[in-house]
C-alpha cells in the first residue's frame, strides 16, 4: 500500500498532539493543593518513624506510614532563614544571596510561590515574624501572617484552617513552626526527669549559642540573662524539653489533620513534611544550632500523596533544594531549573537517581560539609586565602559562634556507623583514598560557592555591622 506525504504529515500531527497533551499542565480546577509543613529545628532521630525509642511523635509515625519517607534528608544550612531561602529558591545561600541577616535573595531569582501563583494557584504564608520581609522571601505569596510569639502553632493553625476552608483552590500553603524552638516550654511529665532542680525547669528559657563547652548563657521568663555551669542532668532535662515540644506539636497536628480528613481536601492535597534545621542537645558540647554535625542538619522529610503514591521507604540521600523541582513536577507544573536540587519522583516510584554529593554551607562560609553518603567531609575556614573574601564573621553574634568553637581542623566520618560523629577518621591511613575523592569535590562545591558570593558581592555589601541579634 503506497502511503501519500499527506498521510504521513496528518498522522505524524496527531501523534505530535496527542503526545503534547501529557505535558499541559492540567486545568486549575483539577491541580493538586500544595501544603508544605515545616517543624524547625525538629531532627530526624528524635522521631518514632526514623528510630528514635521515645514517644515523641505517635501521629506523625502514623501519617508517614502513609506517605514516601526519605531516610537521609540534608539541610543545605544550618540557620532557619537560610534554609527557608533555600527551599523556596531551589538554591544554597551563596547562590541565592540570602547568607547573613543583611543580604536579601536576588531579585533574578524566582521563588517557589512565584511559580505556583503564576499558573493559578492561591499562595500564602504562615511564619513567625523572624522571617522578616527584609529577606525578599515574601515575593508570590497572596497573603503573609506573621506571628509574634515563637509557640505559633495555635494561631497559625486556625489561619491556616480558615484559609484552607476558604474554598480558593488549588492552593499552595508554606506554613513554618517555632514550636519546638527554644525558649522551651517546660517538660511534660512522661518525658521530664524524676528529679531536677536546675536552671531549665522554668516555664521558659531561652538558650544563647554564645556558650562554652563548660558554661551556657541563658535566660529567664523574666529576662534576666545568667550564665550557667551545664551538668549531664541539665542536658538529659533539655533533651526532655525538647522531646516534650515535638510531642506538643505531634498532638496538636492530629487534630488539625483530623479535620482536614473530614473535609475531603487531603484526597487531592500534596502534603510535604520537614524542618529548616536540626538542634544540638549536647552534642559535642553544646545546645541550640551551631554547626554542621548530622544532629543540626539530618531532618525528617516526608511527602503524603496517596493519591498517587504508595508508602515507601527512601535509603537514597537527598536535600531540602529538591522540594522545590518536586512539588512543581507533582503537580504537573513545567520543571523548577534552580541550582542542584532534583524531582524526587523517581525515588518515590522507587526508581534510581543519579548519584550526586550533597553540600552543606554554614553561612558566612566558616565551614561547610560534602556528603557521599555514608562518609561526610567537614572542611573548616573553607574561605582563607582567597582573594577578595573572608571567612571572618561578619558582626558580634558570627564571631562569640567561631570564638567558642571546639573544632578547628578538619573532619571525616562514617555517619552510616558513627551518626554521632564521635570518631575522626580524617587522619585514618585507610580512608586516605575515601578523603582525597571527598577534597576533590569539596575544591569544586568550594569553587562554585567563591564564585557565587563574588556575584553576588556586586550586588550587595555583606559586610554590613548594623544588623541586630535576631533569631531563629
Amino acid at each position: 500500500m503506497q502511503i501519500s506525504a499527506n498521510n504521513v504529515f496528518f498522522a505524524t500531527l496527531g501523534i505530535a498532539l496527542v503526545l503534547a497533551t501529557f505535558f499541559v499542565a492540567p486545568r486549575t480546577d483539577e491541580r493538586p493543593n500544595v501544603l508544605i509543613i515545616l517543624i524547625d529545628t525538629v531532627r530526624a532521630d528524635h522521631l518514632g518513624a526514623y528510630g528514635y525509642d521515645k514517644p515523641t511523635s505517635p501521629f506523625l509515625d502514623s501519617l508517614f506510614k502513609k506517605g514516601v519517607v526519605f531516610e537521609n534528608a540534608y539541610a543545605p544550612a544550618y540557620l532557619t532563614f537560610q534554609a527557608d531561602a533555600a527551599i523556596l529558591s531551589g538554591l544554597y545561600p551563596s547562590e541565592s544571596n540570602v547568607r547573613t541577616w543583611t543580604t536579601p535573595v536576588r531579585d533574578d531569582i524566582r521563588l517557589l510561590p512565584e511559580v505556583f501563583k503564576l499558573y493559578g494557584y492561591t499562595t500564602s504564608l504562615f511564619t513567625w515574624s523572624g522571617l522578616r520581609g527584609y529577606f525578599g522571601l515574601y515575593r508570590g505569596f497572596d497573603q503573609v501572617k506573621k506571628y509574634q510569639t515563637i509557640q505559633n502553632f495555635k494561631p497559625s493553625s486556625r489561619d491556616a484552617l480558615d484559609t484552607i476552608r476558604s474554598g480558593a483552590r488549588p492552593f499552595f500553603i508554606m506554613w513554618t513552626m517555632y514550636d519546638v524552638h527554644v525558649p522551651m516550654l517546660a517538660a511534660l511529665p512522661e518525658f521530664a526527669p524524676e528529679r531536677y532542680e536546675g536552671p531549665f525547669a522554668t516555664e521558659r528559657n531561652f538558650m544563647f549559642p554564645q556558650q562554652s563547652v563548660d558554661s551556657i548563657s541563658y535566660y529567664t521568663g523574666d529576662e534576666e540573662i545568667r550564665s550557667h555551669t551545664k551538668s549531664p542532668e541539665d542536658a538529659a532535662y533539655v533533651r526532655s524539653q525538647y522531646d516534650s515540644g515535638i510531642r506538643r506539636v505531634d498532638d496538636s497536628l492530629r487534630q488539625l489533620f483530623s479535620e482536614l480528613e473530614e473535609s475531603g481536601i487531603l484526597e487531592n492535597t500534596i502534603v510535604v513534611i520537614s524542618a529548616e534545621h536540626g538542634e544540638d542537645l549536647g552534642e559535642h558540647g553544646f545546645f541550640f544550632h551551631r554547626d554542621i554535625y548530622e544532629n543540626g542538619i539530618h531532618v525528617p522529610l516526608a511527602i503524603i500523596y496517596p493519591k498517587r503514591f504508595l508508602p515507601r521507604r527512601v535509603a537514597e540521600p537527598v536535600t531540602l533544594l529538591d522540594i522545590a523541582p518536586t512539588v512543581t513536577e507533582l503537580a504537573g507544573l513545567p520543571r523548577f531549573e534552580a541550582g542542584e536540587g532534583v524531582s524526587l519522583l523517581p525515588l518515590m516510584k522507587g526508581r534510581a537517581i543519579e548519584s550526586r554529593v550533597l553540600y552543606i554551607e554554614r553561612p558566612p562560609f566558616k565551614e561547610y560539609a560534602v556528603i557521599d553518603w555514608p562518609w561526610k567531609l567537614i572542611v573548616r575556614d573553607p574561605l582563607r586565602g582567597v582573594e577578595g573574601l573572608s571567612s571572618e564573621p561578619i558582626n558580634d553574634f558570627f564571631r562569640s559562634l567561631r570564638k567558642n568553637d571546639i573544632a578547628t581542623s578538619d573532619e571525616l566520618y562514617n555517619v552510616q556507623t558513627d551518626p554521632g560523629e564521635i570518631e575522626n577518621l580524617i587522619e585514618a591511613p585507610q580512608y586516605a583514598g575515601v578523603r582525597m575523592g571527598l577534597v576533590g569535590e569539596a575544591a569544586r562545591l568550594r569553587q562554585r560557592s567563591v564564585d557565587a558570593l563574588k556575584r553576588n558581592d556586586e550586588i550587595s555589601d555583606i559586610r554590613d555591622e548594623r544588623v541586630l541579634f535576631s533569631y531563629p
